[in-house]
């Protein structure tokens, strides 16, 4: 059971940063994300995750009773590197053109606060020692 947690949280790290984009974010984010070559996506996935699991491995006990902390710290690395438009357009395939430029936007702010949300409390049960980067 743990370990089938371990490879959602896995997956869920993964399946983020899957639409890697360079810096998309600004301000206190983009200051805590890590400078990164984003030419190479195995450098860049290896290197988020590791700050990420670093981080929650120092204060895994305060972020499991503190999820706002947990998901802002999540957000602040994560979001970066994350096109969240890219993603939802890819979630919502053939129905993206259906929508209106509002749809669109309420379901792609939708979609990336449920993947950071889901991706800060899956990782609570993932250590460093876990991660493997297939390049």
């Amino acid at each position: 059971m743990r370990r089938a947690k371990a490879w959602r949280a896995a997956s869920v790290l993964v399946g983020a940063l899957f639409a890697v984009s360079g810096v998309n974010g600004a301000g206190a984010a983009a200051a805590m994300a890590p400078e990164l070559d984003t030419g190479n996506p195995a450098e860049l996935v290896g290197s988020v995750a590791r700050t990420i699991l670093t981080e929650i491995n120092a204060h895994r006990e305060q972020y499991s009773t503190d999820s706002a902390k947990l998901d802002g710290f999540v957000r602040a690395i994560l979001l970066p590197h994350f096109d969240t438009v890219v993603a939802a357009r890819l979630v919502l395939a053939r129905h993206w053109n259906a929508a209106s430029v509002v749809q669109r936007q309420r379901f792609t702010d939708a979609f990336a606060d449920s993947i950071l949300q889901k991706c800060g409390a899956e990782l609570l049960d993932f250590s460093l020692n876990q991660l493997q980067v297939a390049s």
